[in-house]
């Protein structure tokens, strides 16, 4: 898969012009040790993998982190870099809510830059669910075996209030937000769009990190 900046030219109308997008960065990947963002994977890195899969699906695409690094603008102008908010505490719901503040269009696909094997199936799945939800749905979330997960889901701008409610409260994990306000894609559904539901993993830890480094020799074959 290319870096991102080898992408000649993005659809003057990509599929989900109305709906945004934001690559959250992510922490200090402390229990990673480095910076996960710039960790390599099949000649390219994973923001990079990240970044090149999303680009040509939307109009609207954030980089959101902490502290947003100018090279990343440099190596893809087609992102706009976007700082967390100070004012918050420093978690992956901070995030949220800063994309969601930040978003040109009512829905957002939040995804996080350490997943290694990102799938445009399971992104135009998602997209699709939520903008043919019912009224009312403000939260599209894919859930395996009862675990929610909120770094690759579809949140609607209304739920800013909410996520800072929750922040107030010091509540900063996403699955319990996702249990109370999300509609459930269950593994059935999203296995028609990524069967092996491989766009769903992420990297924390070195080992994780070597587990997706043996699964990517798997699927490259002999």
């Amino acid at each position: 898969m290319p870096p991102p900046w080898h992408i000649q030219a993005v659809p003057v109308n990509p599929p989900f012009a109305n709906i945004s997008v934001a690559i959250l960065g992510g922490g200090q990947s402390r229990r990673m040790g480095q910076d996960k963002r710039h960790l390599s994977f099949a000649d390219s890195t994973l923001a990079d993998r990240m970044m090149t899969v999303v680009a040509p699906l939307f109009d609207d695409r954030m980089w959101v982190a902490a502290d947003p690094p100018p090279d990343y603008s440099q190596q893809s102008p087609l992102f706009r870099q976007v700082a967390d908010q100070a004012d918050l505490p420093a978690c992956a719901m901070r995030g949220v809510v800063t994309a969601l503040s930040a978003a040109r269009q009512d829905w957002l696909l939040v995804v996080a830059a350490d997943m290694p094997f990102p799938s445009s199936g399971l992104m135009t799945g998602l997209c699709r669910a939520a903008l043919t939800a019912a009224e009312g749905t403000r939260l599209i979330v894919p859930t395996v075996e009862g675990m929610a997960h909120p770094l690759h889901a579809v949140y609607h701008r209304g739920l800013v209030a909410e996520l800072l409610e929750r922040l107030a409260q010091q509540q900063f994990r996403l699955q319990p937000f996702c249990e109370t306000f999300g509609k459930p894609m269950d593994e059935t559904v999203l296995r028609q769009w990524n069967p092996d539901l491989s766009g769903l993993m992420n990297i924390n830890t070195p080992s994780a990190y070597q587990q997706a480094l043996q699964q990517l020799e798997r699927s490259d074959g002999p």
